[in-house]
């Protein structure tokens, strides 16, 4: 652990995250502390109505990593997690170019027992563009939302444009993942995720028979 620390600078919370954990089994690794706000809400919504699938941060065996957007491809290319022995499930953000393709090819031929996904739609915000789930937190939301839009911008330039507080884009990012998809029902869920991605993703890091809950 110490080797993997000093080779990257790793944070020294996420380190002691880790190794504060028996019978790791899979770190599942996200460009963002968003991405796991997200997923960690839309985990809690299925186990509302699916028992057998938990909260993601209350499970045990499985650490949520953060690896940062833009240093991604340095986390992919130099292996920093290799020396923990842990599987990795890694999700990736398409931004409308699949610009880390070539990463999620890296993982999902490593043969080392990780794997690689990358969503469809823009980033995770896309998932939660049901209009009563934004409405919840911006109730004067009456936007057309694409699965390439840039959700959390359009917010935000819009809030800018109007005075209103609280309009920059971290901030707008943060009521979407931590609220918004809170908010989100079952059914909204699979509205806006037809292809059933987020079960894919969920199922895959519990280990789960996704044909249960289609």
């Amino acid at each position: 652990m110490e080797k993997v620390s000093n080779s990257l600078g790793v944070l020294p919370d996420i380190v002691t995250n880790i190794s504060s954990k028996e019978n790791v089994r899979l770190l599942v690794c996200v460009e963002g502390v968003y991405d796991i706000e997200f997923l960690d809400n839309v985990s809690e919504t299925l186990s509302n109505t699916y028992p057998d699938i938990k909260k993601l941060s209350n499970v045990s065996d499985i650490v949520l990593l953060p690896l940062g957007g833009s240093a991604l491809q340095d986390w992919v290319n130099r292996n920093y997690l290799k020396n923990l022995n842990i599987a990795e499930y890694h999700i990736y953000d398409s931004d409308c170019n699949n610009k880390h393709q070539v990463q999620c090819d890296e993982v999902n031929n490593g043969n080392n027992g990780s794997s690689a996904r990358m969503i469809s739609k823009r980033e995770l915000e896309n998932y939660i563009i049901h209009p009563d789930a934004i409405r919840s937190v911006y109730n004067w939301f009456n936007v057309d939302v694409t699965d390439e839009m840039d959700v959390p911008k359009t917010i935000s330039e819009y809030l800018s444009s109007q005075n209103l507080p609280s309009s920059n884009q971290k901030r707008v990012k943060t009521k979407l993942n931590q609220i918004a998809a809170r908010n989100m029902t079952l059914e909204q869920l699979r509205e806006q995720d037809s292809q059933n991605e987020i079960f894919s993703w969920i199922c895959d890091i519990l280990n789960l028979d996704i044909n249960r809950y289609l």
